[in-house]
């Protein structure tokens, strides 16, 4: 019996499933686009707010029984859409009362929120805290 046959013909087998299987490695990680994580996006966005003295004192003087669908103050729709990228997002600012639900109408596909309470800051004497909650979705 030949056995360096033998064992030239094991030593091939096994570096071929070897290489393959390092191809394959290579082509499922190729495949795997991560989608950004738009909800951890959103409460980075609402994090930062809820930091600026100048934007809690707009929010907390927003008045929330005024009609939905009225924009929110400039300031922060301006810091909002300074951080959100145009070209494939859309989002919806909302600044409720706190025991509001805080909706928007319908829209199709996936959308994240996320929402924070922004309680008084140290000029203000009444407490009326306010919720503003952020909606984004992939546009389409």
């Amino acid at each position: 019996m030949n056995k360096k046959g033998f064992l030239r013909i094991v030593e091939a087998s096994i570096s071929i499933v070897i290489i393959a299987g390092v191809l394959f490695l290579f082509i499922s990680q190729a495949r795997e686009v991560k989608k950004p994580d738009l909800s951890e996006r959103a409460r980075d966005i609402l994090e930062e707010i809820s930091r600026s003295s100048l934007l809690r004192t707009a929010i907390l003087n927003y008045n929330t029984n005024s009609n939905p669908s009225e924009n929110i103050p400039v300031d922060v729709e301006t810091y909002i859409s300074n951080r959100i990228p145009e070209n494939y997002l859309d989002y919806k600012a909302r600044i409720c009362n706190v025991n509001s639900a805080c909706g928007i109408e319908y829209i199709e596909g996936e959308v994240y929120s996320a929402e924070r309470l922004i309680s008084t800051t140290i000029e203000m004497v009444n407490f009326a805290p306010k919720k503003i909650r952020l909606f984004i979705w992939e546009a389409g």
